[in-house]
């Protein structure tokens, strides 16, 4: 007996033009050629996404004018933010206590708040974010600098109209010379492009605010000067100031002086510079606080 061998029956008859298809393939035409067939993608969850009207689909990823996002991995905790019709952006993950802040016409971002002049305190944890306001008459501090046998040290920043009245607090201040000399703060009203050098008082001390007399001897200086009427520019800038100190010999008397200097102008200060006043190196720490009103 005689077999016939039967030919895949062609699209235009009806049929697919095809033997055989195998199992899972999606099945796209081809006007009167044999259909295409597209294999499925070896990962579950891939959709078949169109690539225009003149080529087949294919399974990918799904982009942003069909539905999709774009992408194919997400980070993990990242925050998600549209970008048009283009793949979404994903934010960096923000650390404990921060928050996500606008900005006009660009993407928000992640960041730790801060206060001008610190009057507000700002503690982070997970998901959590606690805010404490400096009570009136307490000290907030604002920068802490140390000098390292330097002629001058320049606080050129927190000077601000936040607060009128400051206290330096420096401890264990060394000359780099011998010899009882002032120790000096000199005032500047351009953010520390130039520093008032004249017009101080009492007359002993006129090149600046006279903060305490350092010992005679290579011996460590501590102690505090409060500064008033910094910001407001009405009015003499003052400075009222305590310093203790060792004699430097082997006994190692402790002695303290109180002081005060003043600057005869009215002047709006935005930054100050500490020097010795021939201008010896020194060295030490100084804390600028501010003084809540």
């Amino acid at each position: 007996m005689a077999y016939k061998r039967i030919s895949p029956q062609p699209v235009i008859e009806g049929g697919t033009g095809l033997s055989t298809i195998a199992a899972h393939y999606v099945l796209v035409g081809t006007g009167t050629s044999p259909i295409t067939v597209v294999a499925p993608s070896a990962t579950a969850g891939i959709p078949l996404v169109s690539n225009g009207a003149a080529v087949d689909p294919s399974f990918t990823t799904a982009v942003v004018a069909g539905g999709g996002t774009g992408r194919t991995t997400l980070t993990n905790h990242g925050v998600l933010v549209g970008a048009t019709t283009t793949a979404i952006t994903q934010l960096a993950v923000g650390t404990n206590g921060q928050v996500l802040i606008g900005s006009t016409g660009a993407d928000p971002a992640f960041a730790t708040l801060t206060s001008t002049g610190g009057s507000i305190t700002f503690t982070g944890g997970a998901n959590t974010l606690n805010l404490e306001v400096a009570a009136s008459g307490s000290f907030v501090k604002i920068q802490a600098q140390t000098a390292t046998t330097q002629a001058a040290l320049n606080f050129t920043t927190g000077i601000t109209s936040t607060y009128n009245n400051y206290i330096v607090m420096y401890d264990r201040v060394l000359q780099a010379s011998a010899g009882a000399k002032a120790l000096l703060i000199r005032i500047s009203t351009n953010g520390g492009s130039s520093y008032i050098a004249t017009g101080y008082g009492p007359a002993a001390t006129t090149t600046g605010l006279n903060i305490g007399t350092l010992a005679a001897t290579n011996a460590p200086n501590s102690g505090q000067a409060d500064l008033f009427n910094l910001t407001s520019g009405a009015g003499y800038v003052m400075a009222a100031s305590l310093i203790i100190r060792t004699d430097g010999t082997a006994a190692n008397t402790v002695q303290a002086a109180v002081g005060g200097a003043y600057l005869t102008q009215n002047q709006t200060v935005n930054a100050f510079s500490v020097v010795v006043s021939d201008g010896t190196n020194f060295s030490g720490v100084f804390t600028l606080y501010g003084v809540v009103a």
